[in-house]
């Protein structure tokens, strides 16, 4: 029987940033009532498409992570690229949890020496031991 665990991660967290960061480019764009109103209204219009393209784009973007014995295979299930890590000791990993999140049992997993940062990813308690287990 092979050893091995999966879980998925969620993009609740990209969506926020991105909502909130559409809200503060909404409020700077006030600033073109400085100059006229259909100027207002364009930068207004240029920030809706771009935040609707972005919302769109990341939401999408989750990730699945595959463990099989010391052997972490993540794959971006919005275009299925796939990538491997195969050399990884438990202390490359990070992880973090807040309150709301602990309730949930999810958790944030950050990879050291890698830009591999998944947000929300579920059966976190579960994912944490099978690392304490199989990574030394």
């Amino acid at each position: 029987m092979k050893n091995n665990f999966q879980t998925i991660s969620s993009s609740v967290r990209n969506i926020k940033a991105v909502l909130i960061t559409c809200i503060v480019l909404a409020i700077v764009a006030c600033f073109g009532l400085t100059i006229s109103i259909g100027a207002f209204i364009l930068f207004e219009a240029i920030i809706l498409i771009c935040c609707a393209v972005m919302l769109f784009t990341v939401s999408k973007v989750k990730w699945a992570l595959y463990f099989e014995d010391n052997i972490l295979t993540i794959t971006n299930l919005a275009n299925n690229n796939q990538y491997y890590f195969d050399d990884l000791k438990r202390s490359d990993f990070i992880f973090t949890q807040n309150k709301s999140q602990k309730e949930r049992n999810r958790g944030h997993l950050k990879i050291v020496a890698s830009s591999a940062v998944f947000n929300d990813v579920q059966s976190f308690e579960e994912m944490k031991a099978y690392i304490d287990r199989n990574f030394s």
